[in-house]
């Protein structure tokens, strides 16, 4: 018997889509961006022997080059399921993991800044950490109108 929440995703009209997903647009945004990030990492993995990269080469291990690409990829496109069908228990700790990654990132690029390696690259990905932290404050207003965030 199919569930109650992916009968009612497949009765809405074309406009409600649309407001669906723009209402949801940052987590749509952050996913669909962690998904595109995944599949660049896996085709076109960076070399290990630049310095930005040994600091996430010893926190990941095993991890590191076209693995985290996948890792992106898998965590995203299960997070954006749980996003179309409206599924809590997907999307939020889904989330938590993504930002995770996005930290770690974050967190090695900026060892690697401070190790002596010159790079901006976390900047950007600590500002994609810190701005997909409005999908928390949408899913709590959305959670008090029964909409799920």
């Amino acid at each position: 018997m199919p569930r109650k929440d992916v009968i009612k995703m497949k009765r809405k009209s074309l406009k409600e889509w649309f407001q669906y997903v723009a209402d949801r647009r940052a987590s749509f945004s952050f996913t669909v961006g962690s998904i595109l990030f995944g599949a660049y990492y896996y085709v076109k993995p960076v070399s290990l022997e630049l310095g930005i990269y040994k600091p996430l080469q010893v926190a990941l291990g095993f991890f590191s080059g076209k693995y985290l690409g996948v890792i992106f990829v898998v965590l995203s496109v299960i997070k954006l399921i749980g996003l179309i069908l409206d599924i809590n228990y997907l999307k939020l700790p889904l989330y938590f993991a993504l930002l995770f990654l996005w930290s770690l990132l974050s967190i090695c690029f900026f060892i690697a800044l401070c190790m002596g390696y010159p790079n901006y690259l976390w900047i950007l990905t600590g500002m994609i950490g810190f701005l997909s932290t409005n999908i928390i404050g949408q899913t709590e207003n959305d959670t008090w109108r029964g909409a799920g965030g």
